[in-house]
């Protein structure tokens, strides 16, 4: 009789673990590979695959545009990831607050909310400063902005989800790029 509690014990707690490590492991490489490669894996619930399909293609063109920036200035990939992991959720919340409560008229005050709230130790936020503003339009801000507010993004999932999904993006991109880079040389 009592091996049946042990063995209970053991069962809630591999079903335990396996949600734990699904949830912070598998899904955001799931959801990173959905938006890279557009490619749908049947654990995406279907109001996730429209908005994946709505953000991809212009994910994939603003990141793959942004490592031929960070690059140019210095900027690893490196440095881009712990620079993800640098990131305070309050800091984004108190950046994104501050940008719903002005009336933004440039990207440069985009971008001194931006520095002002998020503190990136990994590199100098500095060296981004002109690159950010030369291909950053207001108008992408701002249609962002929206996109954030109307589906409650910042509510809607952990900030040690968002920063996996934000690093997996990044990862598997990269590893495209350099693919297709392999297969021309």
């Amino acid at each position: 009789m009592k091996k049946y509690p042990l063995i209970i014990i053991i069962v809630f707690l591999l079903l335990s673990s396996a949600v734990f490590y699904g949830y912070n492991y598998v899904y955001p490489r799931v959801v990173a590979h959905a938006i890279v490669s557009k490619q749908y894996v049947g654990l995406l619930p279907e109001k996730f695959k429209d908005r994946i399909e709505l953000i991809s293609d212009t994910v994939n063109q603003r990141v793959s545009r942004m490592f031929e920036i960070t690059e140019d200035n210095g900027v690893t990939m490196d440095d881009l990831l712990n620079a993800i992991d640098e990131i305070e959720e309050q800091e984004v919340r108190n950046a994104l607050a501050e940008l719903y409560e002005t009336d933004i008229q440039s990207v440069e005050q985009v971008y001194e909310i931006g520095v002002k709230h998020i503190k990136i130790q990994s590199f100098d936020p500095q060296v981004l400063r002109a690159p950010f503003i030369e291909h950053v339009k207001l108008h992408h801000v701002k249609k962002g902005l929206k996109y954030i507010k109307r589906h409650d993004l910042q509510n809607q999932m952990s900030s040690k989800s968002a920063r996996s999904i934000a690093k997996q993006i990044l990862i598997q991109k990269k590893e495209k790029i350099q693919s297709k880079a392999d297969i021309k040389d």
